[in-house]
């Protein structure tokens, strides 16, 4: 689950005027793919809820005159609020959703099956009552195109729901954690079946932890869901990847290419069909994130080469959406020359990753900028979410390219 810390004292909106551009790579036009080159990424305005502030953790866009956007934010009495936007097509607007009195809730992934069907998840933390310690406990909402409902869905002890994907209205599988009596993390999958969520079985490998931070179905009967498992205490952390069939999960090989480092962590996954996946994350060089890739061409995973945007510093992509196996954005952060974090963005155009220039406000006392979400239609025709820090206070940042 991403922790997002949020300081709200204010209303501030950012308007995509003026934005100052991060210079980035050409990006190759594939063979494979007759779409134009993507275009540079362009700020939209987005509203800030509440006094002011909020972070946007992720996003699905069912059609282009259609997108969510999910996140939270502080209101003024210090407690956590869930935040939901929409776009219509012309603009963005905040809209009503359930958050947990007196609780410390974060909705961090959603997935839209149509305008009309949207689902969220995430999980909160109860506050400590007289005799009883605080418990995590799943948050899961549903929008029906008129309003955003509270769902029930299970809880096992220590929950945390972070990814989720819809490929229907009666079908969805959202995944994570939970933790077992020991302190140890294990896999967690549920699924709605359109009328209530349930447990499904996932397979764990031995060990101190294994936990899943992303899902993508591509069918009712087809998911693969990306994390991370640490055998001993001691490390190291490999990759995970699990596969869905229907009716079972099952662990997929994958690679860990010893001559980078030790810890490899994936962080999001997108599979436009059966047969094509992306996941990417990040492996610890010196103490330092750098971005890693894997793919799935139908039978097995491979690494795929993503460039480094900061060498020697910290780069993180946080999310990936592919529209077919020639046209892939990831987006995240890194570090700039200043140790100043800024927006990530990369695309695949059937044959390799290359930065794509992407805009961060023109403000002298910004910071942690960055994305956390991407959706998109087609190779030109996304949107990404995430938010940055000015004064102490945070701010929704979206752009579209």
């Amino acid at each position: 689950m991403r922790v997002i810390t949020v300081w709200v004292t204010s209303l501030v909106l950012v308007i995509g005027v003026g934005v100052g551009i991060d210079a980035g790579t050409g990006f190759g036009r594939s063979s494979h793919s007759p779409r134009a080159i993507p275009a540079p990424w362009a700020i939209f305005s987005t509203p800030n809820a509440g006094a002011g502030g909020g972070r946007l953790n992720a996003v699905s866009c069912p059609s282009a005159t259609s997108c969510t956007a999910v996140g939270g934010y502080i209101e003024e009495g210090g407690f956590d609020r869930t935040l939901a936007e929409h776009w219509d097509g012309s603009r963005w607007s905040i809209e009503a959703i359930p958050s947990p009195p007196f609780a410390y809730p974060g909705l961090d992934a959603v997935s839209c099956s149509s305008s009309s069907s949207c689902v969220t998840v995430g999980s909160y933390n109860t506050l400590k009552s007289a005799g009883h310690p605080p418990a995590d406990k799943a948050l899961v909402a549903r929008w029906d195109g008129q309003k955003w409902m509270s769902q029930e869905a299970p809880s096992p002890p220590g929950v945390s729901l972070n990814g989720v994907s819809c490929p229907s209205p009666s079908s969805c599988m959202a995944v994570g954690w939970y933790e077992t009596r020991s302190g140890n993390e294990r896999t967690l999958a549920e699924h709605w079946n359109g009328e209530r969520w349930m447990i499904v079985s996932t397979a764990d490998r031995p060990g101190r932890s294994s936990v899943l931070e992303a899902v993508s179905c591509s069918s009712t009967s087809s998911c693969i869901a990306v994390g991370e498992s640490e055998p001993t205490f001691s490390g190291p952390q490999i990759t995970l990847v699990e596969r869905w069939d229907g009716a079972s999960w099952a662990i997929e090989p994958t690679p860990n290419p010893t001559e980078y480092a030790r810890d490899f962590w994936l962080d999001t996954v997108s599979c436009p069909s059966a047969g094509f996946c992306t996941a990417i994350g990040y492996y610890d060089d010196a103490g330092n994130d750098v971005p890693i890739a894997l793919t799935w061409n139908g039978s097995r995973w491979s690494v795929q080469a993503i460039p480094d945007p900061a060498p020697g510093k910290e780069a993180r992509v946080m999310a990936v959406s592919c529209s077919s196996p020639s046209s892939c954005s990831a987006v995240g952060s890194y570090a700039d020359s200043a140790w100043v974090f800024v927006t990530l963005a990369e695309g695949w155009d059937g044959r390799r990753w290359a930065v794509v220039p992407s805009a961060n406000p023109r403000r002298g006392d910004r910071y942690d900028t960055g994305f956390d979400g991407v959706s998109c239609l087609e190779v030109v025709g996304c949107t990404a979410v995430g938010g940055y820090t000015v004064s102490n206070q945070s701010v929704t940042l979206g752009e579209r390219n």
